[in-house]
């Protein structure tokens, strides 16, 4: 039995409201969620068997058609207008559940020509890269400023998706939702030429110099929810300098000017260190420079370029990326001398470790640690010298010890350019091993 407390009229006012209250929360719940959305035509949805842990990613869904995955035969027709986790079955009866893709799933799932920036990784340096998505005042009368990205390599388009995705906000509200029907190419020519008039307030430019990888990132990108952040990007083929003067010429810029328009910069190619100088007077102060490699050698190699063509950079960090590091490991690159001191070897020539000087040169010259790089050329140069001298035993010990005294009379040769360069410290600031996926350096454009 229910007990009202209190006046009728306080009981009334309550009872009217919960009937409001009801009556809001029955006009609201017949809206879909975006989550719980439909599926249409032209996305590829994700086929998650219930008995096994087996799922398929299909192709773009077309009435009339059908996804064959293993044994099992599905109906287009079927998948379309169902609601994700909804139940459907195939012609033999095996029992699977309809969902849409996450994107790392899709990463993983979708048929790759190269090797994917894997969606962990993709992640990571998204965040690393620090892009932040302001809005516009409505009382400003100047246009906002436009923020682009030049995305070196595009491959198989996973950072690409990611990129895209963390900018569309900014350009949500400004563009038409994207049609799943549409050919890539022609939804990349809805963009105006102008970049003045391009409505985009973030605009992504990845450049790829395979056409062939590059028709294939489009369709990768165009196939994840129904082509959503498609219009986003700017897809180039061909070969930076190629992009840069294009660019210049559409903003009516002389290529001599080099008037910057780039916030952000992420080279994921071989040789990442060749077009250093190219994108350096095409970035804005303090705009960001990101390189992914899959060697930490090659990061080094990008600071000796820097420091050599006194590029205008600045490291700020570099990290390692790979399975069980979250957010990254961060590594120690740095020049360990002043500019202007020479490379001085860690080993004295003398008489007694003559015979190994030339070994040891090489193997810790260039330790960190003048001490132990010492005591370990000691320990070199005695085990050495009896081994040359073959404890008395060696009928041979002579011959060598005559060789090894003239090769220690013979001066050492002058060291090459490449001998000479700058020496960086590189070694990982933790003191563990774990399996490494890439390497990620970011730097600053400087003022100068």
């Amino acid at each position: 039995m229910l007990h009202l407390r209190g006046s009728s009229k306080g009981v009334r006012r309550n009872l009217h409201i919960s009937t409001v209250w009801l009556t809001r929360c029955t006009r609201h719940s017949s809206r879909v969620a975006p989550v719980a959305e439909p599926i249409k035509e032209g996305e590829r949805v994700l086929l998650q068997s219930i008995n096994t842990e087996y799922k398929h990613l299909t192709h773009p869904l077309k009435r009339e058609s059908k996804t064959q995955w293993r044994q099992a035969v599905v109906q287009d027709n079927d998948i379309i207008g169902l609601r994700p986790l909804d139940k459907i079955h195939s012609q033999d009866g095996t029992p699977m559940r309809v969902q849409r893709p996450t994107l790392g799933e899709y990463i993983t799932e979708t048929r790759r020509l190269v090797t994917p920036v894997y969606p962990s990784d993709a992640s990571t340096i998204v965040s690393l890269l620090d892009i932040h998505v302001t809005g516009h005042e409505s009382n400003s009368e100047s246009p906002p400023e436009k923020t682009e990205i030049l995305e070196i390599g595009t491959g198989h388009g996973s950072l690409t998706l990611h990129l895209a995705r963390a900018i569309h906000a900014a350009n949500a509200h400004l563009l038409p939702p994207s049609d799943p029907k549409m050919p890539p190419e022609e939804q990349e020519l809805q963009h105006p030429q102008d970049v003045l008039k391009d409505p985009r307030r973030f605009i992504l430019h990845t450049l790829d110099s395979s056409a062939k990888h590059l028709a294939h990132a489009q369709k990768i990108i165009h196939g994840f929810r129904g082509g959503l952040y498609t219009p986003n990007i700017s897809f180039h083929s061909g070969a930076l300098p190629n992009l840069l003067h294009s660019q210049y010429t559409s903003r009516n810029i002389n290529p001599k000017d080099s008037q910057p328009f780039l916030s952000y910069v992420i080279i994921d190619i071989p040789g990442a260190h060749d077009h250093l100088a190219q994108v350096a007077p095409a970035m804005h102060r303090n705009a960001t420079l990101a390189v992914y490699c899959p060697n930490v050698t090659q990061l080094v190699r990008c600071e000796k370029v820097i420091k050599k063509m006194e590029l205008p950079f600045w490291m700020e960090k570099a990290v390692e990326l790979g399975t069980g590091i979250s957010g990254g490991r961060e590594w120690l690159l740095r020049h360990p001398r002043r500019p202007g001191e020479k490379w001085k070897s860690s080993v004295e020539q003398d008489g007694k470790n003559a015979a190994v000087s030339s070994s040891v040169k090489q193997g810790v010259g260039s330790s960190a640690d003048g001490a132990d790089a010492g005591l370990l050329a000691r320990a070199q140069g005695a085990l050495a010298q009896l081994f040359v001298s073959g404890g008395g035993k060696n009928p041979q010990g002579e011959e060598k010890r005559r060789s090894a005294t003239a090769s220690a009379e013979k001066p050492n040769p002058p060291l090459t350019e490449e001998e000479d360069d700058y020496r960086i410290v590189c070694r990982p600031k933790a003191g563990y091993t774990v399996p490494v996926s890439g390497f990620l350096g970011i730097w600053r454009r400087m003022p100068w």
